[in-house]
């Protein structure tokens, strides 16, 4: 079998500028996610753009390259379709999937996706311009840059590497941009095309860190909780609904801990708390929401409830700040659960003989890039690599390109040669799996 490696690796670093100016063009495009919860939309000087407006960047580079270019759209009741709970009251106008179609060699070999998100989380609380897409060096700054841009443009740039360079495979690869992967998105766009059918036999997810190796990722559940006080005037007093929410969030922090003792590496993180208006007056409502990151191991007694467990103790931990509390106890705290989305781990797609192909596949070809074999460990967090093993019924193997420690970040930032590597890692990882 001929040895490709360094031929896809001297195409890629040919290209450096090319892929790196590329990247910074997608940055510049503002596609957050509209739930991001800034308390304004981005509205850059062009105008806002949105998730559709990248899709149509990366739909011309798809047809540049020999591919052709469908769209997804999210059915109204995806989750309900889906047997998830997700978010309620979203609206998908204008929000559609992309898919890429590439066909090598003969068009009957197997079917791989690529798997990334065009959504980014918000910037009300980025430090700077987060659209510049600005260079410097090896450095890419900007919203996206790491999650999940950079992982969008090593797929695209791989596929261009084995375009360019002919390289005889068979196989079909479904390139996936998808939409709601943010914010609360609960992976809604990869849920529809999963449902439409838009699948293979191994999935390559672009989602996550370079130089990370993951077949599993933790599940993830958000709570909203809303408390009331008594209004009344900031001198004479009232029943502060400040008070009764940090009671509340004292529950989340026992829930915290105890997690941190038996469950370190999976998150509690309040990520939002509200209450009052003005010192003149004594809060009447507060509110908080969290989201609980578990274990697949947490929903093996309730495997159709998925983090029944950990949203049942929280219920009980916050009753139980309410039975010490003369106020909370005639007046219960509103709980509701935003969203459950279930980790995963590679045997859920039921196909342990082409998830162990896939992995060594993809290990041998980052173990090329990087030099030494990859960090192996679970993603610690909830990504789309889920919905495409359990629903796709997908072998999934995660290969990012993003900079460790930076997504959601207020600087968030990657570095051109993660990008660059990711690429030819996921181009080797095809030839691995399709060389005719």
């Amino acid at each position: 079998m001929p040895d490709y490696d360094d031929a896809i690796l001297a195409y890629l670093d040919g290209r450096a500028g090319e892929m790196a100016e590329t990247l910074a063009r997608l940055v510049r495009i503002p596609t957050v996610n509209p739930y991001s919860g800034d308390p304004q939309p981005p509205c850059p000087p062009a105008g806002r753009a949105g998730e559709a407006a990248g899709q149509r960047f990366l739909a011309g580079l798809i047809r540049e390259i020999g591919g052709e270019t469908a769209c997804v759209p999210v059915p109204a009741d995806i989750y309900r379709q889906s047997g998830i709970l997700g978010p309620r009251e979203r609206s998908w106008e204008g929000r559609e999937n992309l898919v890429g179609d590439f066909r090598f060699g003969d068009g009957d070999g197997d079917t791989i996706v690529l798997n990334g998100h065009m959504d980014t989380i918000g910037i009300s609380d980025f430090d700077g311009e987060p659209f510049t897409g600005h260079l410097e060096g090896d450095l890419i700054h900007g919203r996206g840059s790491s999650d999940c841009k950079g992982g969008l443009i090593a797929g695209i740039f791989a596929l261009k590497a084995l375009r360019a360079l002919q390289i005889p495979l068979r196989c079909r690869v479904l390139f996936q941009s998808v939409v709601d992967e943010e914010c609360n998105g609960g992976g809604a766009g990869t849920l529809a095309c999963c449902l439409a059918g838009v699948t293979g036999r191994y999935c390559l997810a672009l989602d996550g860190s370079f130089g990370l190796l993951y077949t599993g990722c933790q599940g993830c559940a958000t709570v909203e909780i809303t408390v009331r006080g008594r209004a009344g005037h900031g001198s004479i007093g009232g029943v502060s609904a400040i008070d009764k929410l940090l009671l509340v969030h004292g529950a989340l922090e026992r829930l915290k801990a105890e997690r941190a003792d038996r469950r370190p590496g999976y998150a509690v993180n309040v990520g939002a708390l509200h209450a009052g208006l003005a010192p003149w007056t004594v809060p009447n409502r507060g509110w908080l929401t969290a989201n609980i990151n578990y274990a697949r191991e947490e929903m093996a007694d309730r495997p159709a409830e998925h983090g029944a467990v950990v949203r049942d103790r929280l219920e009980a931990l916050v009753a139980d700040a309410c039975r010490e509390d003369a106020w909370l106890r005639d007046h219960a705290p509103e709980l509701v659960w935003v969203k459950d989305l279930p980790p995963f781990a590679h045997h859920d797609a039921g196909h342990p003989a082409d998830a162990a192909v896939l992995t060594a596949a993809a290990e041998d070809a980052l173990t090329k890039v990087i030099g030494a074999p990859p960090q192996r460990a679970d993603l610690p967090a909830w990504a789309d690599a889920a919905h495409l093993a359990r629903t796709g019924r997908m072998p999934v193997a995660g290969m990012g390109a993003g900079e460790p420690g930076a997504s959601h970040t207020a600087t968030e930032y990657n570095r051109l040669s993660n990008v660059r590597r990711a690429a030819a890692a996921v181009a080797m990882t095809l030839v691995r799996l399709h060389e005719g």
